[in-house]
């Protein structure tokens, strides 16, 4: 049986005054795929696409991206383009790294979704990020141990030097270094390995705080329950009758 491509490109040698637009649309075939077959290309693109990179470095860059993903950071198409660009040395196309996610959806931990893009942008407003600034800066400053609130150390701030990206503690610091990395004053490995690092101070002050949750609950939980034999305690002392009353009755 005579596949839809080989049926088009003979229908374009019988038909040449049609459209290869029109072709394509009547044989319900790609119509980059028929121009390319009628100019003799018979290579895939994700053959071209797959020699920007070594076996090697494809694997470093499929590694990486289920690294961060196990650390719950999803790497956007744009990241992974910046990475191969990195790992290559040259340049590749806006839509390579669509592409590699594609050809390895298989292989990939988890990846950063279209929608969940869209959503993250709509929800990236000035009101949002000083909103979620006054967040981080407040909860610790609220739920401090007393037992031990003069003890603990302050964190310093992070330390910078010039041409150096912050560590990011905040929404608007990533903002800031992203921008710098479009900008091309940081370099975007530095900028990842900074941003790593700001998640897992954060995920250590969040666990200090569930930590101390815990602690509170369980402290409230004890007093309730002290609370309520208390209370049983003196319900079962009214209700019982007393030594003076049973004299009482008797005599």
């Amino acid at each position: 049986m005579t596949s839809p491509i080989t049926a088009a490109i003979e229908h374009i040698k019988e038909h040449p005054n049609k459209s290869i637009r029109q072709i394509a649309r009547e044989f319900q075939v790609p119509k980059s795929t028929l121009a390319n077959r009628q100019r003799g290309i018979h290579t895939l693109r994700s053959d071209g696409a797959r020699h920007i990179l070594s076996k090697v470095q494809e694997e470093q860059l499929i590694r990486k991206i289920n690294d961060y993903a196990s650390k719950d950071t999803l790497l956007t198409p744009g990241h992974i383009k910046e990475l191969a660009e990195k790992l290559n040395g040259q340049k590749v196309g806006i839509h390579w790294g669509d592409r590699f996610i594609r050809r390895h959806k298989d292989r990939l931990a988890s990846c950063f979704n279209g929608h969940s893009e869209h959503g993250r942008h709509q929800a990236n407003t000035e009101e949002n990020c000083e909103g979620a600034d006054r967040l981080v800066k407040d909860i610790p400053n609220r739920q401090i141990d007393m037992r031990d609130a003069g003890a603990r150390p302050t964190t310093p701030p992070p330390k910078t030097s010039q041409g150096q990206p912050l560590t990011p503690d905040s929404v608007r610091v990533i903002r800031l270094n992203n921008r710098a990395v479009r900008r091309g004053e940081f370099d975007a490995f530095e900028v990842l390995e900074k941003t790593e690092k700001g998640l897992e101070m954060t995920l250590a002050r969040v666990k200090l705080l569930q930590d101390e949750k815990e602690r509170i609950q369980a402290a409230q939980e004890l007093d309730k329950k002290t609370r309520g034999g208390r209370k049983k305690q003196l319900v079962d002392m009214a209700s019982s009758p007393s030594p003076s009353r049973l004299n009482v009755n008797v005599g």
